[in-house]
């Protein structure tokens, strides 16, 4: 089912969700992120969090979706590839920024 259905009607024959909807859907996504990066038997960080990458089914029940920059936590060769990966509009601030960092590194005044 597509959220814009639910977050944006068209008109109040289609459904629309309430402030306390919206807030338990981020609550269940953010339990579901907790699971992946400390409870699942190899832990998991997702890299491309976005609103189109939450699937919500006929109860409005959030399921995490798009693995496909996933990597598992504790790979060997992990940290040499945490390059900048995911939507620029959804990646964390300081991911941008060690990206700028690299790309245009600070002169320094000689």
């Amino acid at each position: 089912m597509r959220k814009k259905r639910w977050l944006y009607p068209r008109d109040e024959s289609h459904c629309r969700l309430s402030f306390l909807q919206r807030l338990d859907i981020m609550i269940d996504v953010a339990q579901a992120l907790e699971y992946l990066h400390h409870d699942y038997s190899l832990p998991i960080v997702h890299r491309d969090l976005k609103p189109s990458n939450i699937l919500l089914n006929e109860d409005r029940i959030p399921h995490v979706g798009d693995f496909g920059l996933a990597r598992l936590i504790g790979e060997d060769h992990f940290a040499s590839q945490m390059s900048t990966l995911g939507t620029f509009g959804y990646i964390a601030p300081v991911t941008k920024q060690t990206a700028i960092n690299k790309i245009m590194p600070s002169r320094t005044n000689n």
